[in-house]
C-alpha cells in the first residue's frame, strides 16, 4: 500500500516484474479506481517505463488529480503485440491530513 499527501503531487510507480512479467512492451497505462470497480476506458492514463517499472504522476497539477481521504486501487495495463495484460497492483491512499 502507498499512503501520499493529499497536496502532494509525485509518481506511483509499479514494478512491473513484482506481476509476473518481463518487460517488452511498448505502451503503458496506469489506473486508479476506487476498490470493487473495474477500470473504465476512461479511467485509463499514458505512463512511462523506467527500465521494468511504470510510473505515472499523481496529485495536483499531475497526470491524474485525486481526492483527498479516498484509498484507490491502482492497475497497470500495457500492449505487448497480441497481448494486453492488466493486473490490479495494490492500493493507493491520499491521505487529507498530516501524519501525527
Amino acid at each position: 500500500m502507498t499512503s501520499l499527501p493529499s497536496i502532494s503531487r509525485e509518481y506511483v510507480e509499479v514494478p512491473f516484474a513484482d506481476h509476473g512479467g518481463t518487460v517488452d512492451a511498448g505502451s503503458v497505462e496506469l489506473a486508479l479506481v476506487l476498490p470493487g470497480a473495474i477500470p473504465a476506458e476512461a479511467d485509463w492514463h499514458p505512463a512511462a517505463w523506467d527500465g521494468a517499472v511504470a510510473r505515472l504522476l499523481i496529485g495536483a497539477g499531475g497526470t491524474l488529480t485525486t481526492t483527498p481521504g479516498t484509498v484507490y486501487v491502482l492497475w497497470l495495463r500495457f500492449t505487448a503485440g497480441l497481448q494486453r495484460p492488466v493486473r490490479a497492483t495494490g492500493y493507493v491512499v491520499i491521505s487529507d491530513e498530516a501524519p501525527a
